[in-house]
């Protein structure tokens, strides 16, 4: 494996900005900036990620951060509180309904007509953490409010009451619109909300398909673990934590449904946790939190045997805890892990072991990463 270690060697950092992150980015500014872990920052506004050291954010797993198109800063979140550009809780930023220990606990998302307004989604930890659950729900946050630093504006709206630990995002057919997906507790039922310019919808596009998620070896640790659209719009995938498999579902991005829904069954005693759709959404990848593993899977398989036979280990960390994976801007999917780097997977779209993996590729200067990295609308990577 390829070690490189990121503001220890000026020249070694000069090469790598030459010779690996040099791809051009296709991504939305919006995800330029992400906050993550204990005090983990990561800057991708350069020709390469740059770890900063500003980040006033503890969360052992989800967050979610946001810039404006430009790729300024506008605020960062656990799903208990949310900071502004200056690192400060707002002033209504606390005591939000999100967990520090919920696999996606936020989500932004703009409102298509408005950049000011943005809709902040959060999903509770299972009981397991902080009983009781209490769902996933959604804050309208205001930009112009406190001098333009942002605030929350209004109270929140309940949108599940008890819901798994289990929030994505992908854009609507006509490129403007956004559908935000959440899973209900001890349910079939997946619940797609459209985010238009006149707002959050009331009703859900609701989904009864697939296994029941509940249960787990510790009452409810089946809630726990990622969900994820690819990036063009076509598919969702759902980790079960501790249930040995992932399920697979064609997603109709102009009605919000799902459909053929397929189980792919991992070996006992790996517990999958995080997941990511290459950029191109060919490609499937999910990390095993005790092995310390990601295989990759095939989805353009449409038979679940040929899905299955697909697998293959593209990672064997040294580390332990191997926890979220997430696309960037930059074109490629990294990893977090129980290190003081990020793993990364280079070529996401190459099938097999030439996707590549470098183990600690970047240094995250003194911040300490947990299992969670940012959650984003999965559309700002589609990538080709």
């Amino acid at each position: 494996m390829q070690k490189f270690f990121l503001f220890r060697n000026p020249f070694l950092t000069i090469l790598l900005s030459v010779s690996f992150y040099s791809t051009k980015s296709f991504g939305q500014k919006e995800a330029s900036i992400w906050f993550f872990g204990n005090e983990c920052a990561i800057d991708f506004s350069y020709s390469y990620p740059v770890a900063v050291t500003v980040s006033a954010m503890k969360t052992d797993e989800g967050s979610t951060s946001m810039c404006n198109s430009g790729g300024w800063l506008q605020f960062y979140t656990n799903g208990a509180a949310v900071w502004n550009k200056n690192h400060q809780i707002m002033p209504h930023g606390k005591m939000l309904k999100g967990h520090v220990s919920s696999s996606q606990s936020a989500l932004a998302v703009p409102n298509p007509g408005n950049p000011n307004i943005i809709y902040l989604f959060t999903s509770d930890a299972g009981a397991y953490a902080d009983p009781p659950n209490v769902g996933v729900n959604y804050y309208t946050i205001d930009m112009t409010l406190d001098k333009g630093k942002g605030d929350i504006k209004g109270k929140e709206v309940q949108l599940v009451p008890n819901a798994c630990e289990k929030l994505t995002a992908v854009k609507h057919k006509n490129g403007k619109d956004v559908w935000v997906m959440a899973h209900g507790w001890c349910t079939q039922n997946f619940y797609c909300y459209l985010v238009t310019k006149d707002g959050v919808s009331k009703i859900p596009v609701m989904s009864k398909i697939g296994s029941i998620h509940c249960g787990g070896n510790t009452t409810d640790g089946n809630g726990i673990g990622y969900m994820k659209f690819s990036p063009d719009g076509s598919k969702l995938a759902a980790v079960i934590y501790q249930n040995n498999f992932w399920e697979l579902y064609d997603f109709n991005n102009e009605t919000g449904t799902l459909s053929n829904y397929r189980v792919i069954y991992t070996p006992q005693d790996k517990l999958g946790y995080g997941c990511e759709f290459s950029p191109n959404g060919k490609l499937f990848y999910i990390s095993f939190y005790f092995t310390n593993e990601v295989y990759q899977y095939d989805v353009s398989f449409n038979n679940t045997a040929d899905l299955m036979s697909s697998a293959v280990l593209v990672v064997q960390s040294l580390d332990k805890k191997m926890g979220a994976l997430q696309n960037a801007i930059d074109g490629k999917i990294y990893v977090t892990k129980n290190s003081e780097y990020l793993g990364c997977i280079p070529n996401p779209n190459v099938k097999g072991t030439g996707c590549g993996y470098i183990e600690d590729a970047l240094y995250l200067n003194g911040g300490k990463p947990k299992l969670g990295l940012p959650n984003y609308i999965t559309s700002y990577f589609f990538r080709q």
